[in-house]
């Protein structure tokens, strides 16, 4: 089904209800059909829906209404815009006993409306001549407009990210971003338009443009039922291929989450970073940890985003399980190679992650119970549909059992962890969007001998989505990321000490994407992140307690960054992507920076055979916001591909990457 917005221009969309049939009069015939389709008075063999007889008696009724009781009647389904001229004309029909496509000849007798049939079968009804009448403005033959907009979800009203629309047999042929908006420019005149998404129907109908236009365009679930087990090549069906030949992506891996949830989950629980270590070039640090490398980068060169703020450590129970739920998660994006320009900050790979936006459409919830944990889900529309909201939860209730437990150890033993991911959306217009999304994930382990831990993320996004004249998309993001964790250590004497670390950062971002045609698409933006670290504090717990207080000084940070990149189609067989991306890194007060004898702030020491503390020889103060010390260097990337034919294509790609930030772990604990 497809909704839409007119900009004084005519278009059709899908409706769940009827066919439309028009036979030709002295109005003028649509003169440039889209390739394939024809006149449905013009098709010789009229059978199913359209042949069943119906029975009218109507007076001065809506002609989109009268539309609406044949297809009750009789279960047809057509492509029509319920706004565009004729649709609201009221007409009168007494039929009894009529074949559907009589009856709707005579609806649309004497209108300028003419109904359609696509090579696939899709019914559709198209204007036939420009919209008229005092006030209106159409552009010339010929001229270039755009048709832009969302792709969603019919039953949801969620985005499709990476939806595939093409238009006129592929000759024009575009993927909606990943907010789910796209952008075709065409000339004026009739277009035949596919839309195409993993795991839903495709929809095949017909536009007509005579201006820029803003369109939604809802799919429909792709139900299947397995019969038989055949495995088949399909060359020229509806189902796009894992690596699409005519894009310069390279090692770009996009999961669906409902064929994650169908792979044999760890405990019940469905993952979708474990999923990742399926995929070649990427290898899990072992079969207890979430933790992954990519081609032999470390696990702190990959970079995690849930809806664009920095998740730092994306695991639970100690890495066996990451913090992404799998019910609250739409989309993961994996980026191995070539990656674009607007991503920056880490070496081997980004791991972009979205959030569900929540059921637009009605009030629905879902609830289950694993080995491992429980989960619950909620999501429905905003008052007045202005939106839509998802609510998540999950939490292990190993902790819950282990009281009864016969070993007193284990009774005093904690283990837990939970995750709540919540957003929501609001609309602004046909073009725009105001979205939050939050994130707060904990784990606890205490009674495990002489040691306890616990550690967390959260996560905070606000972005604002605006389409801007039909072919400049921007975003507008405030993110905010925040990691800590602690060890409770007991000593000896019975007096425990804390260990306190935590990163958060402090981000925001804009994003412009400029979508000059179908093949030329120029990327641009700027961020800047504020970036706060506690590396350590040791603080003793309870009175009486011997341990002095150690605190190691904060780090604050600034990485400012900008990118420019395009991609461009150079003829049917060569398209490429390039970029560049400038980064700094500074490090400010305030601060106090040492310097030590013989420059060496940590010596060996022979007589005790260890290292101590070197001597201080001086020291400087830094207020805030000074400089301490900064660098600065460029990414460029570039990728493209040679399309050898319809099916096969060879592609090279080169990426050169920063990171500022590493981490220092101790493998022995």
């Amino acid at each position: 089904m497809i909704t839409s917005c007119i900009w004084r221009s005519v278009v059709l969309t899908c409706c769940s209800a009827s066919l439309l049939v028009a036979q030709p009069r002295a109005v003028p015939d649509t003169p440039d059909l889209p390739a394939g389709y024809r006149r449905l008075a013009d098709v010789r063999e009229i059978s199913g829906p359209l042949a069943k007889a119906v029975t009218l008696d109507v007076t001065q009724l809506p002609l989109k209404d009268i539309l609406r009781q044949i297809a009750s009647q009789t279960g047809l389904s057509y492509a029509a815009d319920p706004a565009q001229p004729g649709m609201d004309v009221r007409r009168t029909l007494k039929v009894a006993a009529m074949p559907a496509h009589r009856a709707i000849a005579l609806l649309l007798e004497g209108t300028s409306l003419q109904a359609l049939v696509s090579p696939t079968g899709q019914l559709a009804v198209a204007y036939r001549g420009p919209a008229g009448g005092p006030g209106s403005r159409t552009s010339p033959s010929g001229q270039r407009v755009r048709l832009s907009g969302y792709v969603r979800s019919a039953a949801s009203g969620e985005v499709l990210r990476r939806a595939r629309l093409s238009a006129d047999d592929e000759t024009v042929r575009v993927e909606s971003n990943d907010d789910g908006f796209y952008s075709l420019l065409l000339t004026t005149g009739t277009h035949r338009v596919v839309v195409r998404a993993l795991g839903y129907a495709p929809f095949d109908t017909v536009v007509s443009l005579t201006n820029d236009i803003t369109l939604t365009v809802l799919l429909q679930r792709r139900e299947v039922q397995l019969a038989t087990v055949a495995v088949q090549a399909n060359r020229g069906g509806d189902d796009r291929p894992d690596l699409d030949p005519r894009t310069p992506d390279m090692s770009v891996v996009r999961l669906d989450l409902p064929a994650v949830k169908l792979l044999p989950p760890v405990l019940g629980e469905a993952d979708p970073i474990r999923s990742l270590a399926l995929l070649p070039g990427v290898s899990l640090s072992s079969d207890a940890s979430t933790a992954f490398s990519v081609r032999g980068g470390a696990a702190d060169q990959n970079l995690f985003l849930l809806d664009e703020a920095t998740v730092y450590n994306p695991s639970h129970v100690l890495g066996f399980l990451s913090t992404f739920n799998a019910d609250a998660i739409d989309n993961v994006t994996l980026y191995k190679g070539a990656i674009p320009a607007r991503f920056g900050g880490r070496l081997s790979s980004v791991v972009d992650v979205r959030q569900r936006e929540g059921n637009a459409n009605e009030f629905n919830g879902s609830a289950s119970i694993g080995l491992l944990a429980g989960r619950g889900l909620v999501e429905g529309p905003l008052p007045k549909k202005i939106g839509s909201y998802m609510i998540a939860a999950r939490r292990s209730w190993a902790d819950l059992f282990t009281g009864l437990a016969s070993d007193s150890a284990v009774q005093g033993t904690t283990a837990f962890f939970y995750d709540i991911n919540a957003k929501t959306n609001v609309r602004l217009g046909s073009t725009g969007a105001l979205l939050l999304s939050g994130y707060l994930g904990r784990d606890r382990v205490a009674g495990i001998g002489d040691l306890g831990a616990g550690w967390g993320n959260r996560a905070l996004t606000l972005r604002w989505n605006q389409a801007l004249r039909s072919n400049l998309f921007s975003k507008l993001t405030m993110s905010w990321g925040d990691y800590d964790y602690r060890l409770d250590i007991l000593t000896g004497t019975s007096d425990k000490v804390r260990w306190n670390s935590r990163i958060g950062s402090l981000n925001v971002r804009l994003d412009e994407a400029w979508y000059l045609s179908p093949t030329n698409t120029i990327e641009f933006g700027a961020e800047l992140t504020s970036q706060r670290i506690n590396p350590g504090d040791l603080v003793p717990v309870g009175a009486g307690n011997a341990f002095n207080e150690r605190r190691i000084q904060r780090r604050n940070t600034l990485m400012p960054a900008a990118w420019l990149g395009q991609e461009l189609g150079i003829g049917p067989r060569v398209s490429v992507r390039y970029g560049l991306r400038v980064a700094g890194y500074e490090r400010r007060g305030p601060a106090t920076v040492y310097s030590y004898v013989n420059d060496t702030p940590v010596r060996y020491s022979a007589a005790l055979e260890r290292f101590e503390p070197g001597v201080v020889r001086d020291s400087t103060q830094f207020g805030a916001g000074a400089r301490l010390s900064s660098s600065a260097g460029r990414g460029p990337r570039i990728s493209g591909r040679f399309l050898l034919n319809a099916s096969s294509s060879v592609k090279a790609s080169y990426a050169r990457t920063q990171q500022f930030l590493l981490l220092v772990s101790n493998t022995n604990s």
